[in-house]
């Protein structure tokens, strides 16, 4: 798991106790014993900031088809408060994908009548959206190779 990111476990029924008795039933399955067949899913908790100053008002989404914009399917994971922070929930199945911060209605705290528009985006581990993050995701590059490229010290 990385950072940014925690994991609950539900246990999910795949078809209900009716629905697989009539199922059982009708394959000949009988003598009114009844059984619920059982899938386990994982909601993971992402969440994380959006920052230049703390950026209030953002709606974050997980981007499930890793296409870099905002579009049906994509999962809200819900507006950042007056600290630029987020949190919501998605299925495990889309934890590992990129998330973006639609900045239409936000604004930032450093620069309160700065409008600001567009989207931020940030590869799939961060826990950070910014300026950074979008450059970052726009050129391809690697955590490191920013570092590099913008002169900061790389670990």
């Amino acid at each position: 798991m990385t950072k940014g990111m925690t994991e609950t476990r539900r246990e999910t029924p795949l078809i209900s106790n009716f629905s697989f008795t009539l199922l059982v039933a009708a394959c000949g399955g009988g003598g009114g014993e009844t059984a619920t067949a059982r899938i386990q899913s994982r909601i993971v908790i992402r969440d994380g900031r959006v920052v230049d100053g703390p950026i209030v008002g953002a709606i974050v989404y997980v981007d499930t088809n890793e296409n870099g914009a905002i579009d049906e399917g994509d999962v809200r994971l819900g507006a950042t408060d007056e600290e630029g922070k987020f949190s919501g929930e998605v299925n495990s199945q889309h934890a590992d994908k990129p998330i973006l911060a639609d900045l239409s209605n936000a604004y930032d705290t450093d620069a309160p009548d700065e409008k600001l528009s567009g989207l931020w985006r940030a590869p799939t581990d961060a826990s950070v959206i910014s300026p950074l993050t979008e450059y970052m995701f726009r050129e391809g590059l690697s955590a490191r190779e920013l570092a590099l490229r913008v002169g900061l010290p790389s670990y």
